[in-house]
């Protein structure tokens, strides 16, 4: 504790400057920090004492961040003003401690008599309140412009099925099958999908789709299956082209528009027990009397393949494909650590089995020095002892005795320092035999370590392969298994619906003949299926199901005011490999980067790391196995922390610019982040450390996604261009693009930017697919 005491006597001489005037202030209600402190500090003091940049490690932003002092200790003592270090130095009644300095770069100047009493008042009544940027009120809303069509935000849905995007603050859903919009979301409450510009996106594994505005995360879902009850009186739309469709045997003859001649036969290969076709004469579906279902173009004949069903078990069979990849990569890695671990091993204990030896040997010549030196002090002494005799006799032969002592003493001396030698080899001895021991103990915990991880991995690689087993069994179990019944094209010959023996409704694309999703289940056999006029039911047995369910919002996390729930905007999102929770990254810009981990099927708080970073928190990512979460902070740092803790593991250091990406390989030891300094970088997760910089981009990496084991990066930058590892991909007209994502095989490609058009490519082919344009 500090105490001024009266310094009067030393004004009055003219030793220091007198303090500055302090006003006291009377008043019923407290003094408001938010209001009537901050903006004192902000103009004179924040520049120098802030989160970012605090001297002294003094940031004066909060009442919380004040009372945890600086590097001399605390500042303010709660009720007691005048022992306050922030007082006095702020009314400069120290004059080794003055604030704000003579002559400050940030051109700050002394506090007023009245900002000096209400700083003083605010410390008696106990230096409480909030932080102003944490308490500030939710803004008064008002219509964005209606040009603002910039894309900040897109994903890809796990099935490859849609693609969204944020355009301002309103959210695109496209399906790909069809290449059309599948829908635009909105929130009912406000007539859009957020207030402000929509930040980030995620799917889950589920196709749930997340996504982060202003304090705020909103969560939307494609229901499964809409059973309608209300269909009464709505009248069947009768089947397209039916009078040209004749069924023959093995057949489908199929009439010309006047119904005379034929136009062309059909070849199903089995007996036909029903032909459909679009009102558009686009396609032509078949069914056989064992239960396939095969596409044609109407209008040539053409065949465009069979009509199969399984599309979540031919996903999940990709995804165990891609696992045991991964789990095959670590289980080498981990061979090859146990290798290096055993080899360390043989090399330690060597050094241990020599430094036995080398001890032994010590101890052996030290005994024998310790001899030759006692030999040589008793040769010495008898010498001393005849050299007196001769002395006290006036012996003719003392000067030869005394001569033979001086060689005495020399020899006592050389094995005096021979012995000397000796013990510190001996001691040497002895320390590097206890670090051989020491070295031999790491080598052998190392040793174990690398067994456990081994058998870690051989588990996770048996348990990989099993899983795959099930994903193929399933795969063949759906081909094998799908026996349909019932067939009908929609009114607008988009999309054709399939109700299989045990009452499954199926959709497909009938651009393609790709399964897009399940209707419902009827629970029994299906005779027949009829669209209802408008085209948004199909009718089933009597029951009637929405063909095409909407998208509509489940959920929303945080109301877009409170900032104890988010201190800004929600500039990154992801879902854990499980579906079950979400990780959301979002901060107050300058000031803290705040991670949190939400539980998805009821919005509860998990756990999380607040402050994590010192500046917002552009995105986040899970490992694959959903242990670890990492982070990209606008202070220049990537960190990785545990999910179950919220502990740091790792933080990655090396970017020269804001972090604006990371992303993870399959097997979960290597991060990628993406940097507004123009460089992408590869980090080792578990040796900590920088595997390779990426450069040759001419503007910031804006967005990074990984896909596969190997070094293939998706990334999207501010020089307008989308790389899929070394291609870069076509597109005709360029713009400054600030996302990009991409499906877990890379097929799929999605990214956007300043003038709002969504850009789909193939990237396995590497060409363009689709561009959506803003409306």
């Amino acid at each position: 504790m500090r105490i001024v005491l009266p310094l009067l006597s030393l004004i009055t001489s003219g030793v220091i400057a007198a303090p500055l005037a302090i006003e006291e202030i009377e008043r019923e209600t407290p003094v408001d920090f938010a209001k009537e402190i901050y903006p004192v500090f902000k103009k004179n003091c924040i520049a120098c004492h802030n989160a970012s940049k605090a001297k002294a490690k003094l940031n004066l932003e909060s009442p919380d961040a004040i009372l945890k002092g600086s590097s001399s200790g605390e500042v303010v003592v709660p009720g007691k003003p005048m022992e306050s270090l922030l007082l006095i130095a702020s009314a400069h009644m120290d004059e080794e401690l003055i604030m704000p300095p003579e002559g400050n770069k940030s051109n700050a100047v002394d506090l007023t008599p009245t900002e000096l009493g209400l700083l003083k008042r605010w410390i008696a009544e106990g230096a409480k309140g909030e932080a102003p940027f944490a308490g500030v009120a939710a803004p008064e809303w008002q219509p964005l412009a209606s040009n603002l069509k910039s894309i900040f935000a897109t994903a890809v849905s796990p099935d490859k099925r849609f693609v969204a995007c944020g355009r301002g603050n309103r959210i695109f859903v496209y399906e790909l099958a069809s290449g059309e919009l599948a829908a635009e979301l909105k929130d009912p409450a406000i007539g859009q999908a957020h207030h402000d510009v929509v930040q980030s996106l995620a799917f889950s594994p589920d196709g749930m789709l997340a996504s982060g505005g202003f304090r705020t995360v909103k969560l939307w879902e494609l229901p499964k299956a809409v059973e309608r009850f209300d269909a009464a009186g709505i009248p069947e739309i009768p089947p397209a082209l039916a009078d040209r469709l004749k069924v023959d045997g093995a057949g489908v003859k199929i009439l010309k528009p006047d119904l005379g001649a034929e136009e062309r036969t059909i070849n199903h290969g089995t007996k036909v027990v029903a032909a459909v076709s679009d009102a558009q004469a686009q396609r032509l579906a078949t069914l056989g009397e064992a239960g396939k279902v095969k596409l044609w173009e109407f209008s040539t004949g053409k065949p465009l393949g069979d009509l199969a069903v399984g599309a979540s078990d031919e996903l999940k069979l990709a995804a165990g494909e891609r696992a045991l990849k991964a789990a095959d990569a670590v289980l080498a890695v981990r061979k090859k650590q146990l290798e290096a671990a055993e080899k360390k091993v043989g090399e330690e204990s060597e050094k241990s089995k020599k430094s036995v030896q080398a001890l032994a040997a010590a101890e052996a010549d030290l005994a024998t020095k310790l001899d030759a030196f006692k030999l040589a002090q008793e040769a010495k002494g008898a010498g001393d002892r005849e050299v007196a005799a001769k002395e006290a006799a006036k012996h003719p032969q003392l000067n030869a005795a005394k001569e033979q002592v001086k060689k005495l003493t020399d020899e006592a001396n050389k094995k005096a320092g021979e012995l000397d030698t000796a013990k510190r080899a001996l001691t040497n001895a002895t320390r590097n035999r206890e670090l051989a021991l020491r070295f031999s103990k790491r080598a052998g915990e190392s040793r174990a370590g690398a067994i456990d991880a081994l058998a870690a991995a051989e588990a996770e690689q048996a348990a990989r392969t099993a899983a795959l087993d099930q994903a193929k069994k399933a795969v063949e179990a759906a081909k094998a298994g799908a026996k349909f019944s019932a067939l009908a094209f929609s009114p607008d010959g988009k999309w054709l619906i399939g109700a299989d023996e045990g009452g499954r409704l199926f959709c497909w694309a009938a651009r393609d003949g790709g399964q897009v999703g399940t209707i419902g289940n009827h629970g029994s056999k299906v005779d027949s299926l009829r669209f209802l006029e408008g085209g948004a039911l199909v009718a089933a047995g009597g029951r009637v199901w929405e063909s095409r369910p909407a998208w509509r919002l489940t959920r929303a996390i945080g109301d877009g005011k409170d900032a104890t729930i988010f201190g800004g905007r929600v500039t990154g999102l992801a879902f854990s490999p499980d579906g079950e929770t979400l990780a959301t990254g979002s901060g107050v810009p300058s000031r803290s980067g705040d991670l949190k981990l939400w539980n998805v099927r009821d919005g509860a708080l998990l756990g999380g790391a607040e402050d994590a970073h010192s500046d917002t928190i552009a995105d986040v990512e899970f490992s694959p196995d959903g242990a670890v979460v990492a982070t990209a902070g606008m202070d220049r740092v990537a960190r990785v922390f545990k999910v179950g803790d919220a502990s740091e593991l790792a933080a990655f250091e090396g970017h020269g610019g804001h972090v604006l990406g990371v992303a993870w390989r399959d097997d979960g030891r290597v991060l990628a982040t993406a940097g507004a300094d123009h460089k992408a970088k590869l980090w080792d997760l578990e040796e900590s450390k920088l595997i390779k910089n990426i450069e040759g981009f001419g503007n910031e990496v804006t967005a990074i996604d990984f896909v596969g084991l190997g070094e293939d990066l998706v990334t999207s930058s501010g020089d307008k261009n989308v790389r899929y590892g070394k291609a870069q991909l076509a597109d005709p007209q360029k713009c400054f693009l600030y996302s990009v994502a991409a499906s877990a095989d890379g097929r799929v490609i999605v990214a956007g930017g300043d003038d709002g058009t969504l850009r789909v490519w193939d990237g396995v082919e590497k060409k363009s697919l689709f561009r959506f344009a803003p409306d």
